[in-house]
């Protein structure tokens, strides 16, 4: 009943768009399980599903606030029936542009010898639609997922699907750096002190991979390997990518950046991205803390609180004559990392050739310690850099 609550949710929200403003709109994909979009061919429908509600209900905590289930408010599940297609109706008229996934049981109900939801109920008939059949679920099984199960991933790809590209880059990455709403006038302006003007002119100039030309990197072994944060004795959690310029090496970063971000909702990802051409921030390693610090922050408001203070001393002390140092940045960095407050974090560095040669030896042992001691503890810190062949810094030489 869930997916018909949502459709007309929707529908209200396109009639009533100056009560529901920018509802509508904010919404790119929509996946639907099990939905009786035109009730049930069993005539029985409605008294299937109060028996198997009630059953639910009665057997966990909410009875004790709801009661039982009323027993007319399921009725109107039968098939074709008129609110149902009344919903169908309105529902496919302003779809637009809006992904649908409708994901259909293929397994009779235990019990009922039959489909709750069938291949006919289950589609909406909107032009956008994708019917995806659900091999082994009956309508209670098809929600109920293992990360490695085939019927999982089609609801992961479904999901990605549905993701606007444009949502897939970080904060502090798309092309700005205003600062959200989200934050205090304070804490604004402790993230415009470490953001600055070409914070992401580098990542934002690189073209996007063409199709098929980086899916290569996904079947190789020793990506997979620090990928799965497997065999981590071996690498550290450190993944070098290595080639002559003009290679491609930037394309591939960027794209792998997105495939984590796409594939890995739950961890955190930061990048850097050098360059030789740009301001002295774009070459430095100060750059890098403070534009690292900065999209931190942007992601996790705890962390920003946690480092407030020390934006305050310095802003009291030197009013607005003053600038953050490398090596405080460096420090409350590394006070972050080796405390494991970010549970999953993904970190890329492109073009580490392009930094300062001064400071790259001095970044590189700071990144092995780090990950090295993430290792040793069984936490997941994985960084990915790319560079030209120089310098030649070796693993056993970052130890």
């Amino acid at each position: 009943m869930g997916g018909i609550i949502v459709k007309q949710a929707l529908i209200i929200a396109n009639n009533e768009s100056t009560n529901y403003p920018g509802i509508k709109s904010s919404v790119s994909a929509i996946l639907f399980l099990g939905t009786p979009h035109k009730g049930s061919p069993s005539a029985e429908y409605a008294d299937i599903l109060f028996k198997i509600a009630n059953v639910i209900i009665i057997g966990s905590q909410m009875s004790r606030w709801t009661g039982p289930l009323r027993k007319e408010l399921v009725h109107s599940l039968r098939t074709n029936a008129k609110d149902l297609l009344h919903i169908a109706q309105d529902f496919r008229v302003h779809t637009g542009t809006m992904k649908i996934a409708s994901f259909i049981e293929q397994q009779n109900m235990r019990g009922l010898n039959e489909r709750i939801v069938d291949d006919s109920s289950g589609v909406t008939g909107a032009s956008t639609e994708r019917v995806v059949p659900m091999p082994g679920c009956d309508h209670r099984a098809i929600c109920r997922h293992g990360e490695r199960n085939s019927n999982y991933k089609k609801l992961l790809a479904a999901i990605r699907d549905g993701i606007p590209s444009s949502q897939l880059i970080p904060p502090s990455l798309d092309g700005t750096i205003k600062v959200d709403s989200q934050f205090t006038a304070e804490e604004s302006d402790c993230l415009r002190s470490l953001a600055f003007p070409e914070l992401d002119h580098r990542f934002q100039g690189i073209s996007q991979a063409l199709d098929d030309t980086c899916t290569w990197l996904d079947s190789y072994s020793q990506y997979q390997e620090w990928l799965q944060h497997q065999n981590v004795t071996k690498h550290q959690g450190l993944f070098w990518i290595k080639g002559k310029p003009g290679s491609g090496k930037s394309v591939l970063m960027k794209y792998t950046l997105k495939q984590i971000l796409r594939d890995h909702p739950a961890s955190t990802v930061i990048s850097f991205f050098f360059n030789a051409r740009g301001s002295s921030l774009e070459q430095c390693t100060l750059g890098l803390f403070r534009s690292l610090l900065h999209q931190l922050f942007r992601q996790h408001r705890e962390l920003l609180r946690e480092f407030l203070p020390y934006f305050k001393t310095k802003r009291d002390t030197y009013h607005s004559d003053w600038k953050w140092s490398l090596g405080e940045l460096q420090e409350f960095f590394q006070s972050l990392i080796t405390s494991f407050r970010v549970p999953s974090l993904f970190i890329f560095l492109d073009a580490l050739d392009e930094c300062d040669q001064a400071e790259v030896k001095t970044l590189f042992n700071f990144l092995a310690r780090m990950t090295t001691r993430a290792s040793s503890t069984h936490n997941r810190l994985s960084v990915c850099m790319s560079s030209r062949d120089y310098p030649h810094i070796k693993r056993r030489q970052m130890q």
